[in-house]
């Protein structure tokens, strides 16, 4: 399971995330504020520098279900909403204090058309972020529930002191009384 900085990681981003810091609005969210909610449009996207943001929607019932996470050195944004200029389906909600520096869709728009490695840049992102969600969705298939709480664990050790366990369940789509019967087979290991 693939986090999107881990594809980005495979791209230059210094450019990009130099003009969040230097353009960007810095904007400091409280714990439980939301960045976007569902059915608003999602006008900017931020560099998370510090913080962490989760993202969730509601069923029916009104159960909420978390879908992802960003976290510092991350960016920060409903995808479809920003750039389709749409309204959300997802809300977007601080899980601590955080600090993000934040461009509205047009500054972002105006970076990517700048000059050719800008544009290449912004193609390569919305690639990486495909390949991203591809694989998430290929491991909910063909990667044990064990293995994938194993790989969240890599990417954000922390993780379990900034979410509840509950959370951290419904983002891997399992119960929480499975995630229970995974962490203590893991201990035991």
């Amino acid at each position: 399971m693939a986090h999107f900085n881990e594809y980005l990681d495979l791209l230059e981003l210094s450019p990009l995330v130099y003009h969040f810091l230097h353009n960007g609005k810095k904007q400091l969210y409280k714990k439980g504020e939301f960045f976007c909610r569902a059915d608003e449009v999602c006008h900017h996207i931020a560099y998370v520098s510090k913080g962490g943001f989760r993202y969730f929607c509601l069923d029916k019932e009104g159960d909420k279900h978390i879908t992802g996470y960003s976290f510092e050195k991350d960016f920060v944004t409903d995808y479809y909403s920003f750039t389709r200029q749409m309204p959300a389906i997802v809300c977007t909600e601080a899980v601590k204090d955080s600090t993000v520096y934040q461009l509205s869709h047009e500054q972002l728009e105006n970076f990517w058309e700048l000059n050719s490695q800008n544009q290449l840049l912004g193609r390569k992102i919305a690639e990486n972020l495909f390949c991203m969600t591809y694989h998430r969705l290929l491991d909910f298939y063909s990667v044990s529930p064990k293995v994938r709480y194993q790989e969240l664990l890599k990417r954000c050790p922390d993780i379990v002191q900034q979410t509840s366990l509950k959370e951290i369940a419904s983002f891997l789509n399992i119960s929480p009384y499975t995630l229970s019967r995974i962490r203590r087979k893991i201990t035991f290991e």
